[in-house]
This record gives C-alpha cells, structure tokens and sequence, in this order.
C-alpha cells in the first residue's frame, strides 16, 4: 500500500513541478494538511461497506457441510473457523458483539440501559454512516419493537444510541429489500436481525439456508463494482469451544480463503477498529484478534500514473504531464469547469453516498492527503464546500487545481 501511495504521490509532484515551470499556478507558502474526519492513517481501508447478518442458536458443525448454501458461500469466499461466542444464552453475546463486553448482563429478556460506547461510536468517529434493521419490528426509531424485544436486537439495551434522536433514527425495521436497499444507497455499515422464523431459532437449519439463498445473491450482485462485504455469523455456540460460522463473502473479500485463527464476538469491534478508525470502546475489542486477513488489500481505491513521467525544462519555460486517474472499487469522482456544480461540461463518475452535497461527497474521496489549492492562491479542504460561490474564480470558468501531498489520511 504505501510503495503504491508512493508512486501515485511522486507522480502528482512530478505534474506539480511542471505546472509551476508552466506559470499556470501561483506558488504560495505550504500549508499543513486538513484531516478528513477523525481517520487515522493507520486505517487499512480493506472495505467501504459491510452488512452483518446474525443468526441464532447452532455450533460450526450444525451448518458448515449441513447447510449446503453457507457452506458453498463459506468455500467461495473467506471463512473463520475458529470463532467463538461469548456465552449462554443470547442477549449478553448480542450485547458483546455492540460494546466489547457484556457489562454483567447473563440472561435473556433485559433492558439493562448501558451507558457505554459502542460499534456504534467507532461508526460514527470514523465518519461513516449506518443503519440497524429489525426484520418485521413495529414502530420506529428508539420505539422499534422487534419480535424478540432487545434479545436479539442490542441496539435499545445502550443510552449511548436510545439518548440521541439522531442515532434513533437509524434504528429501522426492515429485512432483506431494505438491506440491499442500504447497500445501494451507499450506507456503510449495516445490520440485519432477521425474525426466529428465518434465522434457524424456530426453523430448521435447512429452511433458514434456504432463506439466505433466496436473497444473499442479489446482495452480492449489488455488491458488485464496490468495496463490500457481507459478514454472516451465529450469536452462540454450545460445544466447548463454543465455534460458531462466521463468514465473509463479498467482492472485498478473499476468495477460496480459511483460517484457523481464533476470533471472538469482540473482533467484529476490531475489525472496525482497523479498517475505519474511529478509536475503541475500551473493553474486550483492545485486545481482540483482527481479522483483516479475510480481506483484500486495502488503501485508496484508486491508481494515478503521469505520461510523460518526467519533465525537464530550463527556468522561464513550461512543461506538461498529463495525470490519469483510474477509479475502482466504486470510487467516484466529480471532474469539470466548475467544481462546485454538476453542469452539462462535467464529467460525472457516480457513487451514492449519504454526504451534505453532490460537491462534498464526490471530491471526498479525492482527499486522501492531497490539498487542494485554486488558482487564487488559496488551500481548500473539499470536505468543508458547501457554497461553489465561496471560491468561483471570478477570471474564468475553469480553475487551475495543485496538489500538495501530505500524510495519507482519509477515506
């Protein structure tokens, strides 16, 4: 990653040297680069999106070789073999899984109100979006009522998400349409509690594979094109270890790939932790195994090469390197005459993504340790465009842009 973020930033100084040869931009006085969210450059960026599915009640064994569809995805894809749950019963599993810990939770049926940080915050701090879906709940919001009440459904069990209307809001009932949907929309993390009916609690372990056939695949198709995965698990095990199914599978995901390193329900927090930032919860998550290694190579979904990949000209006169941005992933990027504006002269690579504006959530992604700097002189940090008016170049339509690198950071 870093030998290839090295040579997309030798490429852009070599274009920068020759835009300045050239006169085209004004030279000005460094300025320190602005973060983008709380990103971290340590994040590994394995994936952009990630869908968890739990389901309920069974030991590997139970599923991998009896369930014919989970152990095909389990053969295509990547597959853990020797995750465990936490305990016995349910509730306190679900609740590890969201904080890293069960806060002495050790049954069913509670409404324990934990004031503690969850996934939830190490979502949110890395700046990314999300929404957690209760398959056939009533009402909404922090009011969601999900047949199995908190059981399976960790997210009401936390003041940290029921105390604030915004994280409320994300709480949702819904199943498999509303998933995809969420995928489509660009929502990046995602969670699925389907109903006992379907996720082999009250039905059988044939019946509950064949639901997940009915709908994964269109999943992964809608995957396609993008940085995503799907993760299926399994709240707990019985046999000692308690080893449970855990999959991934997925475009972002290796392939024809297991591991018999051992994770636990704290690992999902970690791999977050890993991929996005956004910190941790302080509990169990520290110390949990990260399992990154069920993923492909991570870092920018982007490559960026110069023709000519040197300029050499004497001091007064100009040279030019054209720059050659490939996209992948669902990487998406706004080019144009006018970059604060979708007009008839930009050239548009789409990417849905919840963001404030079509200028914020297209150039997002282009911030990745680059500044941009406008023929004006002035730096802008194309996260914080709101008004294309606050920095139109009132000399002519189309602006010079300049690239100054700095610490790889961002999304």
């Amino acid at each position: 990653m870093r030998r290839a973020i090295g040579a997309a930033l030798t490429a852009i100084l070599l274009v920068v040297v020759a835009l300045l040869g050239s006169g085209l931009v004004p030279i000005a006085a460094p300025v320190p680069i602005a973060t983008p969210g709380h990103m971290s450059p340590e994040v590994t960026g394995n994936f952009d999106q990630l869908v968890v599915v739990l389901m309920e009640n069974h030991d590997i064994t139970d599923i991998y070789g009896p369930a014919a569809y989970m152990t095909q995805l389990a053969d295509q894809y990547a597959f853990a073999q020797h995750w465990q749950s936490t305990t016995n019963p349910s509730q306190p599993n679900y609740i590890s899984i969201l904080g890293g810990s069960t806060f002495g939770v050790s049954g069913d049926g509670n409404h324990p109100n934990l004031n503690h940080p969850t996934i939830v915050d190490v979502i949110e701090n890395s700046g990314h979006t999300w929404k957690a879906f209760a398959e056939s709940a009533g009402g909404s919001g922090c009011g969601l009522s999900p047949p199995r009440g908190e059981d399976h459904y960790p997210f009401l069990s936390y003041t940290t998400i029921t105390g604030n209307s915004a994280r409320c809001a994300n709480l949702v009932s819904g199943g498999p349409t509303e998933v995809t949907a969420a995928v489509n929309a660009g929502t990046n993390f995602i969670w699925l509690t389907p109903t006992d009916n379907h996720n082999m609690h009250d039905n059988s372990v044939s019946s509950g594979d064949a639901w997940l056939q009915s709908w994964v695949p269109g999943l992964l198709s809608a995957m396609t094109g993008k940085k995503a995965a799907l993760f299926i698990m399994y709240d707990e095990g019985y046999a000692s270890p308690p080893l449970i199914y855990a999959g991934f599978s997925g475009p972002a995901t290796k392939t024809a790939y297991k591991s018999s390193v051992s994770y636990n329900h704290y690992s999902l927090l970690k791999l977050l932790e890993d991929v996005w930032g956004g910190g941790n919860v302080g509990q169990g998550d520290v110390g949990a195994a990260s399992p990154v290694e069920f993923f492909t190579a991570g870092g920018p979904d982007f490559g960026i090469s110069a023709s000519p990949s040197s300029v050499s000209f004497a001091t007064g006169l100009s040279g030019t390197s054209s720059v050659t941005l490939q996209s992948s992933g669902g990487f998406g990027c706004l080019l144009g005459d006018d970059l604060g504006t979708r007009g008839s002269d930009d050239v548009l690579y789409p990417r849905e993504h919840q963001r404030d504006s079509d200028f914020h959530m297209h150039l997002r992604r282009l911030d990745r340790g680059l500044l941009f700097r406008h023929r004006d002189g002035n730096e802008r940090d194309p996260r914080s465009h709101r008004d294309d008016r606050r920095d139109r170049d009132d000399r002519g339509a189309h602006r010079e842009v300049q690239l100054f690198t700095g610490a790889p950071e961002g999304e």
